[in-house]
């Protein structure tokens, strides 16, 4: 008869006097003391009959892996556990206290070592940590033995050196083991494997097992005369490849629950003749020594294995970093592309007009002015040019079209270039060139660029006035050119960085400029194989460019001219075609259509103009032109779509596409859709001159 039921206040009250704090510390106590002495009562038929330590001590593992992971706090139910299951084996009080003692003692020192010196994970995917639950069982084992074997010799009289020995060994393997396997299978108990990885565990383990059965409890230990311990080696680095620390604690966990079995009463394998104690060593050994080489080699493995993750994660962020860096100069690319349409398109109109008015018989007074805006126009669409090109030098997208050139040549087109930029600001030019031809291997027109640019830069920064000298000096296979002014200078500070278009903090390398023109003069100089230098004395003391190029032995000039006759210089030449053709001006910008129409006129063309696709497309039929000049961008049609309808209808006009974008891929657009030449705005006359003049020579 119940005093209360589980229903009576009573027991709701005392019920309640225990919180789930301390209910769950009581379940702890209880499971840990139960598997504990369990073990503890087991482990004690691993004693030798004759006496003495037994081979191995799995209680020492759990009490270690317990207090590690659990708490020291639980050290009690250690204790007491063990006490208590010495004592039914009748062993008196003060050795059963002592042998307890010391065994509890070593848990927690063990775990003191792991937990608070050495920062133990018990995953034990590190050396680290592997090496710490080494240092742990060695230091532990020899409290624990040292404490046991003294209490024997007190209580019991028995020899302490031969004991000590045996005692700290077997719990030093034991806990390299055993412990092992606890510390990680009770850290980590549930996993999830394939049904492959769970077949190629049932082979391992059952190799281990099979393997360690027939060398400790067969008399078929041996193959050949070779003993099957050595084959034991090939499983055991088998599950430290494959399976990691839980695959290899499970391994050493199996053979050291059935190799010591087996000692004590199979077949022993390992010595037939020797003492008992001598083969107990050998086993101890054995275990020990396979312990300490493989779990030091699965955490070498793991840590191989995590490094790299670390690395494949490592280079997966260095990817999209890239892909994302792409992605933004690609979107600056087109930005740019974007933003040269748009301010070109102003640009052809503003051309048109200034030349109109240069024919128009204006006053003399005016033309000074219309000169200075004709030349600031070409000085910004020069700039347009360097920004696009310094964004494809940049992606690495830039190819030379390199040819054998004579370089006076070039130089001459380039001061020809700057002419009126340098006489407008009223320099005097000396140019000092051997009169033997110099030829150079290059692209022709980013070498005229190079000193464009410098000619440019030297006019700029020199003040009204000032004097500019261009040398060519030839020594020693290579050609050097200079130029070099009177002008403002570069302080000392500056001339290191000179070639870079803007400093850190955004600051220019000199006033007035981002330095776009000097930096794509150093990467032409490059790309030609070449080098270029900056000199100057100081603030105030003018400065001094020299490019230095590879030499190349003469060659006929042919070889550089045929190309040559078919490039143009942007806004310079001045060839004329002597027929006249019928011209189709197609540009929805309707003052540009009509400007450059007047011009074609003026200089003895036909010409007829449409501000759209559609009515481009009937006066083909009507008007049947030469030549189409046909702008890209049109509403309703594009310039793509116009020239492939006409390419469509039969038209063999040579088209010639107008537009803002000047990329690579945008010429090869033009040309996939039936264009014969791309140019870039902002045109003048004179750049369809030079067409016209191109096409009357190939139709000869």
């Amino acid at each position: 008869m119940l005093l209360f039921s589980p229903n009576d206040k009573r027991f709701a009250a005392m019920d309640a006097l225990i919180s789930p704090e301390a209910r769950a510390y009581i379940l702890k106590l209880l499971a840990v003391g139960a598997s504990y002495a369990l073990l503890t009562y087991f482990s004690l038929y691993l004693i030798p009959p004759e006496g003495g330590a037994s081979l191995i001590w799995p209680p020492a593992a759990l009490a270690l892996a317990v207090l590690t992971l659990y708490g020291i706090s639980l050290w009690p139910v250690i204790a007491l556990s063990f006490f208590l299951v010495l004592l039914g084996r009748d062993l008196p009080t003060p050795l059963a206290a002592g042998i307890a003692f010391g065994n509890t003692l070593e848990a927690a020192a063990g775990a003191y070592l792991l937990t608070n010196w050495f920062k133990f994970d018990p995953m034990l995917e590190r050396l680290r940590d592997t090496a710490s639950l080494i240092g742990a069982a060695v230091i532990s084992a020899f409290i624990g033995a040292s404490i046991v074997a003294g209490s024997v010799e007190v209580f019991s009289g028995g020899a302490m050196v031969p004991l000590w020995r045996e005692l700290w060994i077997g719990h030093a393997v034991s806990m390299l083991s055993f412990g092992s396997f606890f510390l990680r299978w009770l850290y980590q108990p549930f996993f999830v494997k394939t049904t492959r990885q769970i077949a190629e565990g049932v082979v391992i383990f059952g190799s281990i097992a099979a393997l360690t059965f027939l060398i400790y409890w067969t008399p078929y230990g041996y193959l050949g005369g070779v003993s099957l311990i050595f084959f034991l080696v090939i499983p055991f680095i088998w599950a430290a490849l494959r399976t990691g620390p839980h695959g290899t604690t499970l391994a050493l966990l199996l053979m050291a629950v059935i190799a010591p079995f087996g000692a004590l009463y199979g077949s022993n394998a390992l010595s037939q003749d020797t003492a008992a104690t001598q083969t107990f060593l050998l086993e101890q050994v054995l275990i020990g020594t396979l312990s300490i080489m493989f779990l030091i080699f699965t955490s070498i493995m793991e840590e191989r294995k995590r490094s790299e993750r670390v690395l494949g994660d490592h280079v997966k962020r260095l990817e999209e970093a890239l892909e994302k860096i792409r992605g933004e100069d690609q979107a600056k690319t087109e930005f740019l592309a974007i933003l040269a349409h748009e301010l070109r398109n102003p640009l052809s109109p503003i051309l048109s007009s200034l030349e109109l008015m240069k024919r128009g018989g204006i006053k003399d007074a005016h033309q000074k002015h219309i000169s200075a805006i004709a030349s600031h126009v070409h000085i910004m669409a020069r700039l347009l040019d360097d920004l696009l090109d310094m964004s494809r030098v940049s992606q690495k997208k830039f190819k030379l079209q390199k040819e054998p050139v004579e370089l006076q040549k070039v130089i001459q087109l380039s001061l020809e270039s700057t002419e009126g930029y340098i006489s407008d600001r009223k320099h005097k030019v000396t140019v000092s060139m051997p009169e033997e031809p110099l030829w150079v291997l290059a692209d022709p027109v980013r070498l005229e660029q190079i000193f464009v640019n410098l000619l440019h830069n030297a006019g700029k920064y020199t003040e009204p006035g000032g004097r500019i000298e261009v040398k060519v000096n030839p020594k020693d296979g290579e050609i050097k050119i200079s130029v070099k002014d009177t002008g403002l200078g570069i302080p000392k500070g500056i001339l290191p960085y000179i070639f870079d278009t803007v400093r850190k903090g955004g600051m220019s390398r000199r006033p007035g400029g981002l330095g776009i023109g000097l930096s794509l003069a150093k990467r032409f100089s490059e790309l030609h194989e070449g080098t270029i230098e900056a000199r100057s004395e100081g603030a105030g003391k003018g400065s001094e460019f020299i490019v230095t190029l590879p030499r190349r032995a003469p060659v006929q000039l042919a070889l550089s001219q045929t190309r040559k006759g078919t490039r143009r210089s942007r806004f310079y030449e001045h060839k004329k075609a002597t027929v006249s053709y019928r011209v189709l001006v197609v540009d929805d910008n309707e003052s540009a259509a009509d400007g450059m129409a007047e011009l074609l006129r003026a200089d003895g063309h036909q010409t007829a103009v449409c501000y759209d696709g559609p009515e481009a497309l009937e006066s083909v039929g009507n008007f049947d032109p030469h030549v189409v000049v046909l702008d890209i961008g049109l509403p309703t049609m594009d310039g793509y779509e116009v020239a492939r309808a006409m390419r469509g209808r039969g038209s063999r006009a040579t088209l010639i596409a107008l537009t803002g974008y000047g990329q690579d891929s945008d010429k090869q657009k033009a040309r996939e859709s039936g264009f014969d030449h791309h140019l870039v705005k902002p045109v003048s006359v004179a750049d369809i001159e030079a067409l016209l003049a191109e096409i009357e020579i190939k139709a000869q």
